[in-house]
């Protein structure tokens, strides 16, 4: 089976996304003699980060040439790992997710009101 890929990738995230998510958007047949091809790329994937891993969104990658054994046998699976996985015939999508605006507007709060308790008052 071969795909070639174009237009424009759209994700809509109705739950919320954890660190090590990972989406295979394109499983490739890995019969010996019956391989996948992929080629071409999505029009809003266009940054090329390394080998076959290219930016998409704010803090989401794509990797053309992804390779789920090579994933589920490595033993760090984070950003690095999955930009180095090259000769596979799938497509993977890995979402790292933004601090939460509201938890980080706790936080700040927080900070605010302990170093109010730490304030010298004048007499």
């Amino acid at each position: 089976m071969a795909v070639t890929l174009g237009g424009t990738l759209v994700t809509i995230d109705t739950q919320p996304i954890n660190q090590t998510d990972l989406f295979t958007i394109i499983i490739g047949n890995t019969t010996p003699g019956n391989l996948s091809t992929v080629t071409g790329t999505f029009a809003n994937a266009n940054t090329l980060v390394t080998g076959s891993t290219y930016s998409y969104d704010v803090n989401s990658y794509i990797n053309y040439s992804f390779n789920p054994t090579t994933w589920a046998n490595s033993p760090d699976q984070n950003l690095a790992t999955f930009e180095s996985i090259t000769g596979g015939n799938s497509v993977a999508l890995y979402s790292i997710p933004e601090p939460s605006s509201l938890g980080m507007l706790m936080a700040s709060l927080g900070v605010a009101l302990g170093l109010q308790r730490f304030r010298r008052r004048r007499s």
